[in-house]
């Protein structure tokens, strides 16, 4: 299993529990950031936060399943590109 590729099957759990897709997606942003005290600087976008951000090509608020259709991540300052970053993990993958 590649990083956080599980929160997607999680995510699709939530959903199959009765959350809305949106519930689903504050369990792994908004929410965590204010029960670890940190909403100050993570969990939502806004001025000054840190961003960590995924580039979407569906929308997950109308099939959460969309969480997968991932273009890029914008994480630490820089743009990474969904095939650059699967290039890397399957040279991970094949190095060990």
């Amino acid at each position: 299993v590649l990083p956080g590729m599980a929160a997607h099957q999680e995510l699709e759990n939530f959903v199959a529990a009765g959350l809305s897709p949106y519930e689903a997606l504050l369990t792994g942003t908004a929410n965590p950031a204010h029960f670890l005290e940190q909403a100050e600087e993570i969990g939502t976008i806004g001025v000054g936060k840190r961003a960590e951000l995924l580039l979407l090509s569906a929308n997950p608020l109308i099939d959460i399943r969309n969480s997968r259709q991932i273009v890029g991540v914008f994480t630490n300052g820089q743009w990474h590109a969904v095939d650059d970053i699967f290039t890397a993990s399957m040279l991970l993958v094949h190095t060990k």
